[in-house]
């Protein structure tokens, strides 16, 4: 039964989110931090500077890196703040990479891409003005209707928590965890916890201190 579950959850993991080596975050739980990321339950539990970010992303060792931002919200549609590294590196299902069934990819401040449940269960069209709201909740009285966002694209159905959330340009990130890639002797993730490769530990040392 447990090894039925653990295998379970690891291709949940793997058919979610691959060829990541290393998912960093605020100080927090293991599983906190998996759910949130990957699978976009709960929220952060703490919060990860814009320049500790940028010093991992400079780092030698890192070959790209995805910011992301959760908070806020449109009619219980988690939204997701990122930058054009989310559509060229992110990975699912055996390295399957995100697709448009239509539209591209924003570019503005104020332009947004829809998940595909998001636009089926929504009715929401290329051009359409979106505005979000602070929080997960499906009814929100704090709204910021005085800053709309374009719809510019909406993804083609991964299977996915990616089809439950829409993707904007990164404006703030205060509660964020980041994925990131290592060129020299990577890490892997296995669900549970991170593992280093035989080799020099160094990066990880550095990330650790750095947050």
């Amino acid at each position: 039964g447990i090894d039925h579950i653990r295998k379970e959850a690891r291709n949940s993991f793997t058919n979610t989110v691959s060829g990541t080596d290393l998912i960093v975050g605020a100080r927090s739980g293991q599983l906190n931090l998996l759910l949130y990321s990957v699978f976009r339950i709960g929220n952060a539990t703490a919060n990860v500077s814009w320049q500790t970010y940028e010093r991992i992303a400079r780092h030698p060792q890192i070959a790209w890196t995805i910011p992301l931002s959760l908070g806020d919200s449109h009619r219980g549609y988690r939204v997701l703040g990122t930058n054009q590294s989310y559509f060229e590196h992110y990975r699912y299902a055996s390295s399957q990479q995100l697709q448009f069934a239509e539209g591209a990819a924003f570019e503005g401040v104020y332009e947004a891409v829809l998940g595909a449940e998001v636009a089926r269960q929504l009715g929401y069209t290329l051009g359409q003005e979106i505005t979000l709201a602070h929080g997960i909740g499906a009814v929100s009285f704090s709204e910021h209707k005085d800053k709309p966002f374009t719809v510019t694209g909406i993804l083609a159905a991964t299977g996915t928590p990616v089809d439950q959330i829409w993707p904007q340009q990164v404006r703030r990130l205060t509660k964020r965890c980041m994925l990131a890639w290592k060129v020299l002797k990577p890490f892997t993730w296995t669900g549970s916890r991170v593992h280093r490769c035989p080799g020099d530990k160094s990066v990880l040392n550095r990330l650790w201190r750095w947050i």
